[in-house]
């Protein structure tokens, strides 16, 4: 809790990630949802990975070489998710190194003509919104009076001059723009691709793990009841059973 308050007062605009529940360290908390905060916890979390992987994953083996032969088969079932959900994860993170420094190595030479391209179509825009104006005035300039063809012919040569202006403008765009700008999408996409696949893993693992530990914690509760099951057993064995009809 002290932290989730240190990191509103450092950075007040992530307050609007703040969860309705608990506090943002609690284990009822809900994943992050600031896109800005969820990347710098992940870059976090990418660094300790590198660190501790490898005992996460010997983990993981030493698990699954546990007998789960006395628990119901879909609680197995769920408990080897978490396994399978927690390595695909790990896996992911290399991607994400390898998908990200591509996207960093690519974007010196992008952003640059990025900027210059949508700075073009930007004054493009608006020369548009000028000719699709002066194409309205000069319809609603009507009548044969010395002014009307005057303003007529204004905006008859406002439209030409716009127009030439316009296709410079277009001209000026470069040719290998649309196969640069599909290329960086592309690197783009990779990084998305793989950051939403160990996000996904991650979730999955959580919530699962998550059920798991409410369902041990139970245990507890079951084994007080104990009593009042063998009670009730005796009493049923007890019985004589009734003919049927």
């Amino acid at each position: 809790q002290l932290l989730a308050l240190f990191i509103v007062a450092v950075a007040p605009p992530l307050v609007n990630y703040l969860p309705t529940r608990l506090s943002l360290l609690s284990d009822t908390a809900p994943p992050p949802r600031n896109p800005q905060l969820q990347y710098c916890m992940e870059e976090y979390i990418f660094e300790q990975l590198g660190n501790e992987g490898g005992s996460i994953r010997d983990a993981i083996a030493n698990a699954r070489t546990l007998d789960l032969a006395y628990i119901p088969g879909s609680l197995s079932k769920e408990f080897s998710g978490i396994f399978d959900n927690t390595e695909t994860a790990l896996d992911a993170v290399p991607e994400i190194a390898s998908t990200e420094k591509s996207v960093g190595l690519a974007q010196g030479d992008y952003r640059p003509l990025h900027n210059e391209v949508r700075a073009i179509e930007s004054t493009i825009r608006k020369h548009e919104a000028h000719i699709k104006e002066y194409v309205t005035a000069l319809r609603r300039t009507r009548g044969e009076a010395d002014d009307a063809k005057r303003q007529r012919s204004r905006f008859e040569r406002l439209i030409e001059d716009s127009t030439h202006e316009l296709e410079t403008l277009k001209s000026e765009i470069p040719q290998d723009w649309k196969a640069t700008y599909d290329e960086f999408a592309k690197l783009r996409k990779a990084e998305t691709n793989a950051r939403n696949q160990y996000r996904r893993a991650v979730d999955k693992s959580y919530k699962s793990l998550t059920e798991l530990i409410e369902i041990i914690k139970s245990t507890d509760k079951v084994s007080e009841a104990r009593p009042a099951i063998e009670e009730l057993r005796q009493v049923i064995s007890s019985q004589e059973p009734k003919p049927a009809g």
